[in-house]
């Protein structure tokens, strides 16, 4: 429960009181973030930008071997 002091302003302008000010009520369920889920969607995307960092450098070697005429291992 807040604070008599922080209430103080509202009741001094005659608004309502602190304890009917609050946005939701003790028996209604709250979302909660699902951190394993946004941790999982981090880990796929980072892996993502590496494997597409991996096949342009592989393109590039292939074409700098094509253009030398060094056979491929």
């Amino acid at each position: 429960m807040p604070d008599k002091a922080a209430c103080a302003p509202a009741r001094d302008r005659g608004g309502p009181k602190c304890d009917t000010a609050r946005p939701f009520s003790r028996g209604e369920p709250v979302a909660k973030p699902n951190y394993s889920f946004e941790k999982r969607q981090r880990e796929l995307a980072k892996k993502k930008k590496q494997d597409e960092k991996d096949a342009k450098k592989r393109a590039e070697r292939e074409a700098k071997a094509a253009t030398q005429g060094t056979p491929q291992e």
